[in-house]
């Protein structure tokens, strides 16, 4: 800011640096000019300790800070305005103090400017000489003190600082806030309003469902993923998930599944052994993909049945191959139909099917339904040609037989009787 009155310049620095500040030679002759600019910043200091001294009864905040000004010869003026990292405080609570070492040396409360729409302290600082001046903030509603980032500030006596439409800047660090994310990633310190990007893991057999706050009691915030916001406190985020469930799919060919076989699973089902499925005249042999799915697992899967058709074998044979001929066996399906038949030679007859010496059949042609593995005996004997016995024979029709022969022949005479001719 450039002050002029005739003769004479004052131009004060807008930096931090009080030390822009530059003064020109004043002339003798221009005395009245210096009274004057001197009457001007003397009203322009009584002003702002006015405003200091009145904001209790204007705003109804009473200083936290205050200073003898009577201690000091010289003051220097700085209208400020209060930044918290990238944001600027609005708020008429919030109160600056001047200090050299621990010795206040001036405060003032914020205040709405309309013309300007900011609120802005406007401070006397007293002090004496080339003193290091610091800044330090108190938040009356929170009741936070906070010690100001700026570098100290050289007292100038008469100096003015931060006018112009581009007040002083008293720097407070950023709050830092420390988000803890569960199930994700994105832990970390952040300064206050940054937009911080946490993304779920990525876990085989889960899916991602929403984020909840635990801090704010397991409320539901948001279902994207990744999830964007911007970090205004300390947070505690969980992500939270489900088990995917996959199922299990059973091909069968006919067959009917075991009824302890499951449908479905998930990665932490315990380990599933698959039973036997079962279908008619069928043995099972195997799931082709194997009987097992081991916990951990994840996926839907398909299981094929593996079978093996049931047969039997029936044997046939006659007592004896010179007496007859036999046919029917082979291998048949479980319950199947089985036919087996015997032809006996010339002068030899059929007389039973047996099995383990037990008569089943007195047919030649025997059917019966499969079950098991059998072995049939076809049975056949002589048919009895008496002639080939006849050792002589009469004209009356009578003759004799050779019983050696007929015992040898395996035959025995279990009855006699006597016909007479015609009867």
């Amino acid at each position: 800011m450039i002050f002029k009155h005739k003769w004479e310049y004052v131009i004060a620095g807008l930096t931090r640096n009080p030390l822009n500040m530059t003064r020109l030679r004043v002339k003798p002759a221009m005395t009245r000019s210096i009274t004057l600019l001197k009457w001007s910043m003397t009203r322009l200091m009584l002003i702002c300790v006015l405003l200091t001294l009145f904001s209790i009864n204007l705003f109804g905040v009473t200083p936290k800070w205050s200073v003898d000004h009577r201690r000091f010869s010289g003051s220097m003026i700085v209208t400020a305005v209060v930044f918290k990292g990238d944001n600027e405080i609005r708020s008429d609570e919030v109160e600056i103090g001047a200090f050299s070492g621990a010795d206040c040396r001036g405060s003032a409360i914020l205040q709405y400017v309309p013309a300007a729409d900011r609120y802005i302290g406007f401070l006397t600082i007293h002090g004496e000489g080339n003193e290091a001046i610091t800044f330090k903030v108190y938040n009356h509603v929170a009741d936070v003190e906070e010690d100001a980032v700026n570098e100290p500030l050289t007292f100038v006596a008469d100096a003015m600082f931060g006018g112009g439409g581009i007040p002083f800047v008293v720097a407070l660090a950023p709050n830092l806030w420390t988000v803890t994310v569960t199930g994700g990633s994105g832990s970390d310190i952040y300064e206050d309003g940054t937009e911080v990007e946490i993304t779920a893991d990525d876990i085989e057999g889960y899916l991602f469902v929403d984020w909840t706050i635990e801090t704010s009691g397991g409320v539901d915030v948001s279902i994207e993923n990744p999830y964007i916001f911007k970090v205004t406190e300390d947070i505690d985020i969980v992500a939270n998930f489900e088990l995917i469930v996959y199922t299990i799919t059973y091909e069968l060919d006919g067959g009917v599944n075991h009824p302890d076989n499951p449908e479905t699973y998930t990665v932490e089902s315990p380990e599933i052994i698959l039973q036997a499925p079962a279908r008619e005249i069928s043995i099972f042999y195997e799931w082709e993909e194997g009987a097992t799915i081991p916990t951990g697992s994840i996926g839907d899967r398909i299981f094929t049945a593996r079978w093996d058709i049931i047969t039997y074998l029936i044997g046939v044979m006659a007592n004896n191959s010179e007496y007859g001929i036999v046919s029917g066996d082979g291998v048949y399906k479980e319950n199947s139909s089985a036919t087996v038949v015997a032809t006996a030679t010339p002068t030899y007859r059929f007389m039973y099917w047996t099995i383990d010496d037990v008569v089943v059949s007195t047919n030649a042609s025997y059917s019966f339904t499969v079950t098991e593995d059998v072995e049939l005996v076809a049975n056949f004997e002589p048919v009895l040609d008496f002639d080939t016995y006849v050792a002589s024979k009469w004209r009356n029709n009578t003759f004799m037989l050779d019983l050696n022969r007929f015992f040898d022949d395996g035959y025995m005479v279990t009855q006699c009787r006597w016909y007479r001719n015609n009867d």
